[in-house]
């Protein structure tokens, strides 16, 4: 068995060190921006509803953050006419870091304040998921886009099994010890996401990309297939959003703390990674329209359970 897996990690490696070197260095700057991201978003969220003591800045930054999403894609087409792809890239990335850093260390805040941040960082997030999915398409076309995003989809899968127990029993740990408080705990954390995001963005620095000429920002001439399809991910990531800022307030409010919250994220992302590991080996793509189907049938059924949750806690 020990052979067994020593052979199969050789051939992995083997096929990582096979893909070019701009794609290797996307791969890591991506995966060190995994692990700054339950830092800067999902407690960031859990920050603002102890610090506030209710839902409304949670909410106030989350619309913030949906409009500021957005403009943050059509600023990001308009800049770069001027400025490189791997620039832009970095911007996005330090903008949402220094965002989720303003946001704790501002000592006195007000519901303008957190609105503003939330737009900042969803701006942030427009220009470095614009600038991702520019590099991951560019990079990746060719035998190797499959291999590519399975090694992205399993690493993500495992740093949301890592990472978030890990912040939350740190969190979590600090109250029962009585050696930091709640607030010098979050400023670490963001200082470390901080510092992750940094060296995310730096990494990609090194690759040799060329930029795209921009010719035009607005899709003009859509199919009806187009409309479908924007369709389908607006519902899908208002079903995201809902998901990690709503979903791990609850957490919160019926069960306990950070350190929880942590476990609980760990657990959820270990049984998806077997979920979709069983999907992977037994099923084909001709099935993906049934399992799309339930998600959204499931996270439909749960709506009126987290509204009934959120009302009577």
């Amino acid at each position: 068995m020990f052979h067994s897996l020593k052979r199969r990690i050789g051939i992995e490696l083997s096929h990582y060190r096979a893909l070019h070197k701009d794609t290797r260095h996307l791969l890591l700057s991506y995966f060190l921006y995994l692990i700054s991201y339950p830092l800067v978003s999902t407690f960031l969220n859990v920050y603002l509803w102890r610090v506030s003591g209710g839902m409304w800045w949670v909410i106030v930054y989350n619309v913030g953050y949906i409009i500021g999403l957005p403009i943050g894609f059509y600023l990001n087409g308009l800049l770069l006419r001027k400025i490189h792809v791997l620039r832009l890239y970095f911007i996005g990335a330090v903008l949402q870091g220094f965002t989720a850093l303003s946001v704790v260390f501002l000592s006195t805040k007000t519901t303008w304040d957190i609105g503003m941040f939330g737009l900042l960082y969803g701006i942030g997030g427009g220009l470095y998921w614009a600038n991702k999915n520019y590099l991951s398409l560019k990079l990746t076309r060719g035998t190797n886009k499959v291999y590519y995003n399975s090694i992205e989809t399993g690493v993500d899968l495992l740093i949301n099994i890592v990472v978030p127990a890990l912040v939350g029993w740190f969190i979590a740990f600090g109250d029962h010890s009585g050696w930091y408080t709640h607030e010098l705990s979050y400023k670490v954390v963001m200082m470390v996401g901080l510092i992750f995001i940094l060296f995310s963005g730096g990494v990609l620095q090194r690759s040799v990309i060329r930029n795209e000429t921009i010719r035009g920002i607005i899709v003009r001439r859509v199919t009806k297939r187009w409309w479908l399809t924007r369709l389908f991910h607006v519902l899908y990531n208002l079903q995201i959003g809902m998901y990690l800022a709503m979903g791990s307030v609850l957490v919160l409010t019926l069960i306990g703390g950070e350190g929880i919250l942590g476990t609980l994220r760990a657990v959820t992302a270990g049984l998806s990674a077997l979920i979709l590991y069983v999907i992977g080996r037994k099923t084909s793509l001709r099935h993906s329209w049934i399992f799309v189907a339930l998600g959204v049938g499931i996270f439909i059924l749960g709506i009126p359970v987290f509204a009934i949750a959120l009302v009577f806690t």
